[in-house]
């Protein structure tokens, strides 16, 4: 945990007093952070602990809904220029990274001319602005946008590939977005969150992603660093080394494909895919870890109630395994306070009493280290309590 000097990194003036957001902790919002792009950040005003509400805000601008042909960024950007309030957008995001086109590194200009430079044209004559104040918007959206919208202050966090903090997407009964503490947080430290979803990828993604919508140079930003998870393999052997990386390539754009498939892949396939990936990767490498929560997605509605009964046990066993392999990789991965540990402890608990209840001859037959009933209900005890104590820091 490194701490950022005071003299460098200073309090920034409030930049939308009109527009205080429900919620913020024990945060400074800074700025003279070299090394960090636009060179502002969040710091920690004293010692924080795990689950700790650090912001809570609103969108400051929702994504539109039926866009048609357009784009969403065309839209989003249509939208702020036909706002009837849009010279107050306008001056409200001034304070978003990038702030002036001059803050945009060249070659990320360079590539986003080359792919909308008719639009941001078109868009300027349409509504008799500025190119320059349309460009900028553009990249504010690359940039700073989340998922869920456009927001303020949740734009002054800064990535690192390790985070200390994570932020939760809005729903509909809850619009608004948090950002939490995941570990304990020492004064001075920077609050980051992670850009990348999904968290588990080879760091050649990860920053090839941070590059091209963030315009990260890797050279500069600290935190792009290689995961040790990310370089385990069944085999170390030097002649190897060039098939097991062919393999990531290929495995990671599998899971890319699912993701964006219009079709959920059944637990069959997943399985399957599973099965050729252990035969290549160590069992905690990274990749095998968003693998298994695509596997404990598919094989959820299963263990209930949704399956036959015939296949329950059956399906509880792939349940608590999977479970069982990322709460493995997690304690490599994450802090023990992170709120996804709260869901395997969750998912191990109701897994192990559903399968005792069902079949414990199977049960004690499949995981040899829960080979009796008094070790299966004191490893539920433990998780029990876990998953209380951690989802009770983020309540």
């Amino acid at each position: 945990m490194e701490a950022v000097e005071p003299r460098v990194a200073v309090e920034m003036e409030p930049m939308w007093p009109d527009r205080p957001p429900p919620h913020v902790g024990p945060i400074l919002f800074v700025e003279g952070m070299v090394h960090r792009g636009g060179g502002r950040g969040v710091i920690a005003m004293q010692d924080i602990a795990p689950g700790t509400l650090l912001v809570a805000e609103r969108p400051y601008l929702a994504w539109p809904t039926g866009t048609g042909e357009e784009t969403l960024d065309v839209a989003m950007v249509t939208k702020i220029l036909r706002h009837k309030r849009s010279n107050k957008l306008l001056k409200d995001l001034t304070n978003v990274h990038p702030v002036s086109v001059a803050d945009i590194p060249d070659a990320a200009l360079k590539t986003f001319e080359e792919k909308m430079g008719a639009e941001v044209d078109a868009l300027a004559a349409k509504f008799n602005r500025e190119r320059s104040v349309v460009l900028r918007l553009f990249m504010v959206l690359q940039m700073s946008a989340h998922g869920s919208g456009l927001y303020l202050y949740l734009s002054l966090f800064n990535h690192n590939d390790r985070p200390n903090s994570i932020k939760f997407t809005p729903t509909r009964k809850n619009p608004i977005s948090e950002i939490r503490a995941t570990q304990f947080i020492v004064k001075g430290e920077e609050v980051t969150v992670s850009y990348l979803e999904p968290r588990e990828q080879t760091t050649r993604t990860r920053r090839l992603h941070l590059e091209n919508q963030f315009a990260f140079d890797p050279n500069l930003d600290p935190t792009s660093k290689a995961d040790a998870l990310l370089e385990r393999f069944q085999s170390t052997r030097e002649e190897d080394a060039a098939t097991n990386e062919a393999y990531v390539t290929s495995f990671e754009q599998a899971l890319v494909d699912i993701s964006q498939s219009s079709s959920p892949p059944t637990l069959t396939q997943l399985l399957s895919l599973r099965k050729e990936a252990i035969a290549v990767l160590d069992m905690r490498h990274l990749l095998l870890l968003r693998l298994h929560k695509l596997i404990m997605e598919a094989v959820a509605p299963l263990v209930m109630g949704e399956g036959p009964e015939s296949a329950l046990a059956t399906n509880l066993i792939i349940f608590i395994s999977t479970a069982f392999e990322i709460y493995k990789t997690q304690l490599l991965w994450l802090t023990k306070d992170h709120i996804d540990f709260a869901t395997t402890y969750n998912d191990l608990a109701m897994g192990l009493g559903a399968l005792l209840q069902e079949n414990r001859t199977t049960l004690f037959a499949t995981f040899p280290q829960w080979n009796t009933v008094t070790k299966v209900r004191a490893f539920i005890s433990k998780c029990q309590s876990a998953f209380e104590r951690i989802d009770g820091y983020y309540q």
